[in-house]
């Protein structure tokens, strides 16, 4: 299953992230982590010390592989 965090609601569905991801534009929307993908204009600040996490615009906080903590630190929010 897969979880969907909007703004204001979450939605629940049967198919994987990876479908996802293929169905998804990849210059708005970024995997960031194995069980995360991203869309980029909702990413408020990427706290790249420490746990390296993204503060999404709902205020979520989503944690980024160390793999693409190096991509994400070229990335300005």
């Amino acid at each position: 299953y897969t979880k969907i965090h909007c703004q204001d609601r979450t939605y629940i569905s049967s198919k994987t992230s990876k479908s996802f991801e293929s169905l998804l534009d990849p210059n708005t929307f970024i995997r960031v982590h194995k069980s995360y993908i991203v869309n980029i204009n909702h990413v408020k600040k990427f706290n790249s010390d420490g746990n390296g996490e993204l503060e999404m615009s709902n205020k979520f906080l989503v944690p980024v592989s160390k793999r693409k903590r190096r991509i994400l630190n070229n990335f300005s929010v």
